[in-house]
């Protein structure tokens, strides 16, 4: 959002406006309005001290009048030494209060119903915080030190891009234009998945009699539906329709539930022979990495995603459309193209057009 109209009528206010003469000033801290002054010390404080105060409004022109008025009330307690601080809140103005109060708003964002709390704090970590963990969290923050912390870092990599979103996003909220970052974010890509590194029908099915019983339920779940590990916990995946070869996955990215079906018919009746499933008792994330760990333990040779890329090339060979494939896996079709379309050797090329004329799809 441009906020220079906003900046410019502060800038007039607090110099030659109706602010002049008292002892507080109008600031813009991301997008909403402060009142800055010396205010007299807090229960427990000796000293007054410089501070930012929230006076609850957007930083948007309509609400500069309205803005003015509170700040010229809080002058006149200050001059009148009648303030007093029940119920006023402090504006962020270290780094590390700018980074709470930038957890606090995306855990407002994106917990919604059916999401789980310590699932989104942690990729508000794999995000986020990981990031801003380099920044001395002393200090106010600054362009100059997210700057430097971005070029140590890797060009046209997703490192780089993490770092340019969270550190923009970071000096947004303390008002600063973080604009000279954007260039930085480089050309990442995710890698193209080749069909020759995805294991087939048969070995899946031959390491699926491997995996323990309590476990296979899971696994082949993965592999009919081509649904991430943290999607097959019990709490987001509906299989009341699994007899007709559909389920429903709740995409906690989108915040909603997508129609899923099996692409499989061998892997598919894998799955309905195999009625056991792992308790719910770990967190989505958690219950995920312990099945990573089960075909680690079992010297698996390929991991649990490979079998969410089984089910991509598996919906290429039966040219299934690509929009639909795209939609059913929670992705865009960018990406989707990206890493399979892109990663299509000629014995698959083949192999999809041989279909697509056997469906009538391609002209002879």
């Amino acid at each position: 959002m441009d906020y220079s109209k906003t900046d410019r009528e502060i800038l007039r206010t607090n110099s030659t406006g109706r602010l002049k003469g008292l002892p507080i000033s109008l600031e813009r801290v991301g997008g909403a309005l402060y009142c800055r002054g010396m205010f007299p010390p807090k229960p427990g404080e000796i000293k007054p001290k410089q501070r930012r105060i929230a006076i609850e409004l957007k930083a948007v022109p309509e609400n500069l009048y309205e803005a003015v008025e509170r700040c010229r009330s809080i002058g006149a307690q200050l001059i009148a030494k009648s303030w007093a601080w029940q119920a006023i809140v402090d504006a962020p103005v270290t780094t590390a209060e700018f980074i709470i109060q930038h957890q606090k708003n995306y855990l407002e964002r994106n917990l919604t119903p059916g999401k789980n709390k310590p699932d989104t704090i942690k990729h508000w970590q794999k995000d986020f915080g990981y990031v801003f963990a380099r920044l001395d969290r002393n200090k106010t923050p600054s362009i100059s030190e997210c700057l430097a912390l971005i070029q140590s870092t890797d060009v046209h990599t997703r490192t780089r891009q993490r770092y340019v979103k969270a550190f923009r996003q970071l000096l947004s909220l303390a008002g600063i234009d973080s604009s000279s970052l954007a260039p930085l974010l480089g050309a990442y890509a995710p890698k193209a998945a080749s069909p020759r590194d995805i294991p087939g029908k048969e070995a899946i099915i031959r390491w699926g009699t491997r995996v323990p019983d309590r476990w296979k339920f899971f696994y082949f779940l993965l592999a009919s539906f081509g649904i991430r590990g943290t999607e097959a916990h019990p709490d987001r995946v509906d299989i009341c329709d699994l007899e007709h070869r559909e389920i429903k996955v709740w995409a906690g990215k989108s915040g909603n539930w997508r129609f899923v079906p099996a692409c499989s018919d061998e892997i598919f009746t894998a799955l309905v022979c195999t009625p056991r499933y792992p308790d719910g008792n770990q967190t989505p994330s958690k219950l995920s990495a312990d099945f990573g760990e089960i075909l680690a333990s079992i010297a698996c040779p390929f991991t649990p995603y490979a079998l969410r890329h089984f089910w991509a090339f598996e919906t290429l060979r039966q040219g299934w459309d690509t929009a639909w494939s795209a939609k059913c896996m929670g992705h865009s079709v960018k990406l989707h193209q990206d890493v399979y379309w892109m990663g299509i050797d000629a014995k698959m090329s083949r192999e999809i057009i041989s279909k697509l004329r056997q469906s009538n799809r391609l002209a002879e």
